[in-house]
């Protein structure tokens, strides 16, 4: 395969991430793509093995792009409670974006071909995140027996998937707001 800039796949992806808000992963084609990124399909394939691929790029790219946001908008003053606002902000974003979409079922499909060590690998790095807000909340973490990987891995999970649940953005913001007011509280942190 042809290494390609990163400029050109960041181009591809972002208009992979077009084409599955507007037609869900399974109605989307490689020409679909193809006329969004104004590329010529042998190009594309120069760079993306399949659909499949694009799609598991597409989610590695938004993590990223997420992940950098939150990370931007910390600073050594910013609080705990902040910093999983922040987090919980970009969840909403995405489902914001996935319910507005004409096809928001095909979007939430928990049976789309995501290679799984991509996203093992990005909720790696989400979790790696939330260690670094906990961090420097370890003993009180550790004194109520939870290691605190495991402790991030479980804000992570309750935080990621509470979306399944909402019926829409503000029910979705009432139970981050919730999550959060009980970490804060039960660990006593600020």
């Amino acid at each position: 395969m042809i290494t390609m800039s990163r400029d050109f796949k960041n181009d591809v992806l972002e208009a992979s991430i077009k084409c599955f808000g507007r037609y869900g992963y399974k109605k989307t084609t490689i020409n679909d793509i193809c006329k969004e990124a104004n590329v010529a399909r042998q190009t594309l394939y120069n760079c993306f093995n399949s659909k499949a691929d694009i799609l598991t790029g597409a989610l590695i790219y938004s993590a990223d792009k997420s992940i950098n946001s939150i990370k931007n908008k910390i600073n050594s003053n910013t609080s705990f409670k902040k910093k999983l606002q922040l987090f919980c902000d970009e969840i909403v974003k995405g489902y914001i974006i996935t319910q507005q979409s004409p096809a928001a079922k095909d979007l939430l499909d928990r049976n789309l071909p995501i290679d799984k060590s991509a996203q093992q690998k990005v909720d790696s790095q989400f979790c790696e995140l939330i260690v670094s807000f906990i961090a420097p909340y370890k003993k009180n973490i550790e004194s109520i027996g939870l290691d605190i990987k495991e402790f991030a891995d479980l804000i992570y999970v309750s935080l990621r998937t509470v979306k399944y649940g909402a019926t829409n953005v503000d029910h979705l913001k009432k139970l981050h707001a919730s999550c959060i007011t009980f970490l804060v509280s039960q660990l006593k942190l600020n």
